[in-house]
């Protein structure tokens, strides 16, 4: 069988993965719906980065990942989902290499109202719980895990499915056949914001910045944080993925000057989610 091409990108950049059937092109298609490109159309430059090639072989898969100067890397995967998650991770390196004039905050975020509320903290925080919490009350992602702060002080993300553990699925309802390539044997899922409130196109100054921490049977407790405080977290919080902090530090002070801070522990990420979105629609324009 002819192998698939799957395109991702836009017009800063593209990544071309050959995947070897149709339905494994699908599943790796939809990690990355809203920057899915239709076939033979190229990113603005032309250029495609780094190739990726999945092959079958047997009961495994196969990863290949060609770099810009020559080298070959290879890994086998047993299972679909930890093929997938190898590939967003590859992906993602090469969609935020031709964003490097921005800063790269590790964050999630949504748009409440006409503005943005993020989240900050280190893995396993709680910031896909509130990504997918907001989400499911309909506020439009800018993006988990991720969010790009520009020159203007504005925030905006680049579009992923959000990661989120079942348990955290379960809490909420939810199916695991609402999720993207589900697999019984893994503890993590993939929701598609497209079931929510969808997807938050453009640049939103920041209303609230919150640093969270999930604590099991906690009570949601928020408390502000002085500016000062709240921009050092900012910076923080930048990835090497983009600008350096120091290189970062004109543009997060203008994110400082729109937005409030806060340091949230939380137990319940629908309190947590709830009570940030409020403060987001309180916050005066």
């Amino acid at each position: 069988m002819d192998r698939q091409i799957v395109r991702l990108g836009d017009e800063r950049g593209a990544v071309s993965i050959a995947v070897p059937d149709p339905a494994t092109a699908e599943s790796v298609a939809r990690l990355f719906e809203p920057l899915r490109l239709p076939p033979g159309r190229a990113a603005a430059d032309g250029h495609d980065g780094a190739p990726l090639e999945i092959v079958c072989e047997g009961a495994w898969y196969r990863l290949v990942e060609r770099a810009a100067g020559g080298g070959v890397h290879t890994r086998r995967f047993r299972h679909l989902s930890s093929l997938l998650a190898a590939v967003e991770f590859a992906v993602l390196q090469r969609l935020l290499s031709s964003r490097r004039g921005e800063t790269h905050l590790h964050a999630s975020g949504a748009v409440v109202g006409d503005r943005a509320v993020l989240a900050l903290g280190p893995s396993g925080a709680g910031k896909s719980s509130l990504a997918l919490t907001w989400s499911l009350a309909g506020h439009p992602l800018l993006g988990d895990d991720v969010i790009l702060a520009d020159a203007r002080g504005g925030v905006h993300g680049v579009p992923r499915l959000v990661k989120v553990r079942r348990r955290v699925l379960r809490a909420h309802g939810l199916s695991d056949d609402v999720t993207v390539a589900p697999d019984p044997g893994s503890p993590e899922l993939w929701w598609d914001p497209a079931r929510g409130g969808g997807w938050a196109p453009g640049s939103y100054r920041p209303a609230v910045v919150a640093r969270v921490w999930f604590e099991r049977r906690s009570a949601t407790r928020l408390e502000r944080m002085p500016a000062a405080a709240g921009l050092r977290m900012l910076l923080d919080h930048v990835m090497e993925a983009g600008l350096t902090p120091e290189a970062s530090l004109d543009r997060l002070a203008r994110v400082a000057e729109s937005a409030t801070f806060v340091a949230v522990r939380f137990g319940s990420a629908r309190d947590a989610a709830a009570a940030l979105a409020a403060q987001a629609s309180a916050h005066a324009p």
